[in-house]
């Protein structure tokens, strides 16, 4: 599962599109009832569990741009900072700018539109309380996506200053049938994400993201993430920049065919864009079942599965993080 090819137009539409000039109420979602894990980890599918556990973790991390380019993005071989889609020709300063927001309808490049509305306490700033809303209807930007659906945006805490980049927000979004169709697939998302970034520190970053549940299908898979978290930390003032990452939640894949807990319980620690040098991720199954994954170094890995729950592993293979994440 990844995320990432929707952030960059999500992001697009909330920074560029906020700049639009009332109201709009914060939604909530339902209670939650997270699944036990269930699924049988056995030798013939450990290795798959940590891939998919994984990759999961990696992508929900990069749910942080949904709310800036300023935030972190997880790739395999290790952390960057979100890049700036090029068709974002303004700022989340341009969102701030005009108090209430919408709402107001605009054309996309090519076809499409989305509609903007919400409310800000005041102009220039963000406070606790305020509300963004996007509503795309097909939008079509000429980047080989098209986009639909809602995100409803709600400020929870902010300090700092948005005109300097220096900040401390948390914003909670519900997703409602969003939708992102590219020639190659089709991603439909639902669920609610909270998004913490730190941006305090020059060129450093720390971010969350956190949730009850998050579902994604694409035209290969389905799958739905429980009790969620997933922390990130960049420092682009250092050389080499050093990165963390800690991930926590439940997993319910079409790829796995069952649910699996996964935590880590060492976070996974590495430098700029190589793969993480320290660290190990577990997952959980059904009985007390477990692999672990433990970082040798920057290149090997070890795999190590417990599948009747009882101490020590059964199997042990070593093997790199290229054939891994492959």
């Amino acid at each position: 599962m990844r995320y990432a090819s929707s952030l960059a137009v999500l992001a697009a539409m909330i920074m560029a599109g906020c700049g639009s000039s009332s109201g709009g109420d914060s939604v909530s979602t339902p209670p939650v009832t997270i699944p036990p894990p269930d699924l049988a980890i056995v030798s013939g599918n450990s290795m798959q569990v940590l891939q998919v556990a994984y990759l999961t973790a990696s992508s929900s991390g990069d749910m942080v741009g949904l709310v800036t380019n300023t935030g972190i993005s997880a790739d395999p071989g290790g952390v960057s900072k979100v890049p700036l889609p090029g068709q974002l020709s303004k700022t989340m300063t341009a969102a701030i700018s005009n108090v209430p927001i919408g709402p107001e309808t605009l054309p996309c490049d090519v076809s499409g539109s989305i509609t903007v509305s919400g409310n800000l306490s005041n102009p220039l700033t963000l406070s606790a309380g305020d509300t963004i809303n996007i509503d795309a209807d097909n939008c079509n930007d000429g980047l080989g996506e098209v986009t639909d659906g809602l995100i409803n945006s709600t400020v929870s805490a902010f300090t700092g200053d948005i005109t300097s980049g220096l900040y401390d927000m948390t914003m909670r979004m519900v997703i409602t049938s969003f939708q992102v169709t590219t020639p190659e697939d089709v991603l439909l998302s639902n669920g609610d994400v909270t998004v913490m970034l730190d941006t305090m520190t020059p060129l450093a970053v720390a971010t969350s993201v956190r949730g009850d549940a998050m579902t994604t299908s694409s035209n290969a898979s389905l799958e739905t993430l429980y009790s969620y978290l997933t922390s990130q930390t960049l420092d682009t003032g250092v050389s080499p920049s050093p990165y963390t990452m800690n991930a926590s939640g439940t997993l319910d894949s079409s790829q796995l065919g069952g649910v699996v807990d996964y935590s880590m319980p060492e976070m996974f620690r590495g430098f700029d864009s190589d793969y993480p040098s320290s660290g190990e991720m577990l997952a959980t199954g059904a009985g007390g079942a477990t692999v672990r994954l433990i970082v040798l170094d920057s290149v090997n890995i070890r795999i190590e599965l417990d599948s009747d729950g009882m101490p020590p592993a059964e199997e042990t293979i070593d093997t790199t993080w290229v054939a891994f994440t492959s």
